[in-house]
């Protein structure tokens, strides 16, 4: 298997709003004010004058940029909740540094109070990666369904070949409005990557782990797999 790209990974931190609001309170506005200038973003939430907190629990803020001594790397996403944070960017492993920076920065010089409060972390990273085979083919019972489809549903030059698979519980679900509580159960899935021909077996894998973690247990569902 070979990594192509990570599109997008998520780090995400659950706590008690109680816990960790300052304890002189927080203007929304400035709140805004200042989060949207630490990192630059272009997107930020607008708050009407004389807006009561409880109309904005959610506050996002999207295509900004973080600097240290690694260099500058985009922040695509930053969503404040009541109960917890996520940060997007370009895999896992940045976001968290992204997450500690802003949860550190918040401490220190916003009154926040993060410091030693029991938190829980959740991560959810998308990767697109090239196997060596088509992994449909090569589990027995999908390449079974398969052949019986192409059969009884004749398509010419057109065979049925498993495009998705997805694993989880509970019900099947999108990532759309990513809390930590939706991070924490999202599915494991591995889908034809589109636009891609099928004989390149690439594949977009979205899964509820760090970067490094989806990328090793890709490898251990290769190996599983291979004939």
């Amino acid at each position: 298997m070979k990594l192509i790209y990570s599109p997008q990974g998520m780090a995400a931190v659950r706590v008690s709003g109680d816990d960790v609001v300052p304890q002189r309170g927080v203007l929304q506005n400035d709140l805004v004010q200042y989060v949207g200038d630490m990192y630059g973003f272009s997107v930020r939430p607008i708050i009407p004058p004389n807006a009561p907190p409880q109309a904005f629990p959610i506050l996002t803020f999207q295509q900004g940029r973080f600097l240290n001594k690694d260099g500058m790397f985009p922040v695509q996403q930053l969503i404040i909740y009541q109960n917890g944070d996520v940060v997007s960017a370009i895999d896992t492993e940045i976001a968290e540094v992204i997450l500690d920076d802003y949860i550190s920065t918040l401490d220190n010089n916003f009154g926040y109070r993060y410091a030693n409060k029991p938190q829980k972390r959740y991560y959810l990273s998308t990767i697109v990666v090239e196997f060596e085979r088509d992994i449909g083919r090569q589990i027995d019972g999908l390449r079974k369904i398969g052949e019986i489809l192409t059969r009884e549903i004749p398509r010419e030059g057109r065979p049925f070949d498993t495009k998705r698979l997805l694993f989880g519980y509970g019900d099947a679900f999108n990532v759309v409005l990513s809390s930590p509580e939706v991070i924490e159960r999202a599915d494991f899935t591995i889908e034809r990557r589109g636009g891609e021909p099928s004989e390149r077996n690439r594949y977009f894998s979205s899964a509820p782990v760090r970067t490094r973690d989806h990328v090793r247990i890709l490898e251990l569902i290769e190996e599983a797999i291979r004939g």
